[in-house]
């Protein structure tokens, strides 16, 4: 990542937050799991934006992430280069695959496998927040940034083979 393009993500930081909080409230879960999401991207050397929300409407039925969701809107976009930044907003909740229980919502395995696949840039910042309930003031968020590579290494099982970046 250039440094215009992280400096364009810390100018677009609060308008990305509030985007990812705002499209949170189309999501739809029957376990009342609500992620929203917003992408920075650069396609035809502008930068833009997508977001997504999730949806799981019965146990074992279909389900779409937020992240993927944004994700697959944006690299369909006509000029499409590259991720900039992914923020995901949503309740907390143990990841399935590693585990682990971060202080905010992580990407699941499947979406982080979706990052590899397309690949997105090991230094693609990764902002995640914890939400519950309503969204009242930014200083009640819980925020944890880092780059693509650091949340990978930190849902890797010694049993993955794969997803190196």
């Amino acid at each position: 990542m250039t440094g215009p393009d992280r400096t364009e993500f810390y100018e677009r930081r609060a308008t990305l937050v509030r985007q990812a909080v705002e499209k949170r409230k189309e999501a739809e879960n029957y376990r009342e799991m609500f992620v929203g999401c917003a992408i920075l991207y650069r396609a035809l050397g502008e930068y833009r934006t997508k977001d997504g929300a999730n949806w799981m409407l019965k146990k074992g039925g279909c389900k779409m992430c937020a992240e993927k969701e944004a994700l697959l809107d944006a690299i369909t976009d006509d000029g499409f280069e590259e991720v900039i930044a992914i923020v995901v907003v949503g309740n907390l909740q143990a990841d399935d695959h590693s585990g682990r229980k971060p202080p905010t919502l992580h990407p699941c395995k499947l979406c982080r496998d979706m990052f590899q696949f397309f690949r997105l840039g090991p230094s693609t910042i990764i902002l995640t927040i914890r939400i519950e309930g309503e969204f009242l003031r930014a200083e009640d968020l819980i925020y944890q940034e880092q780059n693509l590579l650091a949340l990978l290494e930190y849902h890797r099982l010694d049993t993955d083979t794969n997803g190196s970046l």
